[in-house]
């Protein structure tokens, strides 16, 4: 678990299916190869808007399954780095694994491999959350890079205090309160919040209000009244 001002983040291992994970891994180097392109424009000149940049991300044509809201996740994760970095200093994979691979002390497979970050998708609250990610329950969240596509990752190992975040999110997300930040790799998915979502988290009722359920061999029978 990560902390950067007031933003808190879950780093949680999850498995899935063995095609599922080749997508994904298709998908990481494409969206790298749009976060370098877009990045490298942004070094060229900090002006470029974000209209201007999607406009050069249509050059781009090794990155087909990376659909409009990644490219814009790039352009915001790309002007992130400026913000935050030096100018062309940031060396994609790390400058303590650049040096390694020069020193050979790392193949260029791996050292490729370091160079990729994940997957990077902004939240948006009035898309519960999130257009890509859908926390399920406690053990499972659901992964639509496009419509076709629907990819479940099993959370692993999940303690008790990191159970009960995702219940406080998954209520969240369905009241469309708050963005929710998601990356992703071939190991964990990273979930972003602000910290306040937590601690100012209250669950809310409806008074008077009550739910009765009639359960019988064949039918199960419900109603809701105030």
């Amino acid at each position: 678990m990560k902390r950067n001002t007031n933003i808190i983040t879950l780093k949680i291992r999850y498995d899935t299916d063995a095609s599922s994970l080749s997508l994904i891994t298709t998908l990481q180097k494409q969206f790298n190869s749009c976060l370098r392109f877009t990045y490298n424009r942004l070094c060229d000149n900090k002006r470029l808007t974000t209209k201007e940049l999607t406009a050069l991300q249509k050059n781009l044509n090794n990155i087909m399954l990376i659909k409009s809201h990644l490219k814009n996740s790039a352009i915001y994760k790309a002007k992130e780095m400026i913000t935050t970095g030096t100018g062309r200093s940031v060396i994609f994979g790390g400058k303590t694994n650049f040096i390694k691979r020069c020193l050979n002390k790392i193949s260029k497979e791996e050292f490729l491999k370091k160079r990729f970050l994940p997957i990077y998708s902004v939240g948006e609250a009035n898309y519960k959350g999130n257009r890509l990610f859908e926390i399920k329950d406690k053990t499972e969240i659901l992964f639509k890079p496009d419509k076709n596509s629907h990819i479940v990752l099993n959370l692993k190992d999940i303690g008790n205090k990191r159970i009960k975040m995702l219940n406080i999110l998954k209520e969240l997300q369905f009241t469309k309160t708050i963005p929710i930040t998601y990356s992703l790799d071939t190991e964990y998915v990273y979930i972003s919040v602000d910290n306040s979502a937590f601690e100012k988290h209250v669950y809310k009722t409806i008074k008077d209000r009550v739910m009765a359920i009639d359960i019988n061999p064949e039918f199960i029978g419900w109603s809701i009244t105030d």
